[in-house]
């Protein structure tokens, strides 16, 4: 990929993020001026801005519209996300629970770490051409069954049956 190329990605997720910001920040302060908790705050706005960043990265920013890989692309991001997820919670609550920070200064904190490592993932493995984990577990497997010679590796077990 030309530099060019992924400055053209970058501007384009940096875009898609902000609208992602937007839709999160919007839920979480809906909820925490409604009386919420701040971690159920959270939650549910990082949800909200996940779905929308899935859509928009999906079809507008890394261009993947090929509808025969959007299990793939689909399987990936929500690894993705829940990482991203977890780790946004892990930090909210280090920042502001233990660090002592406002519930704004550790949202932003948190919003910002998982920002770079999203866009890193996304670029290079969520919505990348190159085969997944899954593929390399099947070939791992199979790999393993040739060398053991289990019997029904060529198609001839008979199910105990000689």
């Amino acid at each position: 990929m030309s530099l060019l190329n992924a400055a053209v990605k970058f501007i384009k997720y940096c875009s898609v993020a902000l609208g992602s910001a937007a839709a999160d920040w919007l839920v979480f302060m809906i909820i925490h001026f409604s009386g919420g908790a701040n971690m159920l705050s959270q939650a549910t706005a990082r949800i909200t801005g996940g779905l929308f960043s899935f859509t928009a990265n999906r079809y507008w920013s890394f261009s993947s519209e090929n509808t025969r890989h959007i299990t793939v692309e689909g399987r990936r991001f929500i690894l993705l996300y829940i990482f991203s997820y977890f780790t946004s919670l892990g930090l909210f609550y280090l920042f502001v629970n233990v660090i002592g920070l406002s519930i704004y200064l550790g949202k932003l904190l948190s919003d910002i770490t998982c920002f770079i490592i999203n866009f890193i993932v996304m670029n290079s493995y969520v919505f990348h051409n190159r085969r997944g984990l899954s593929w390399a577990a099947n070939n791992i497997i199979r790999y393993i069954i040739r060398q053991r010679g289990y019997p029904f590796r060529s198609g001839n077990y008979h199910g105990g049956k000689e």
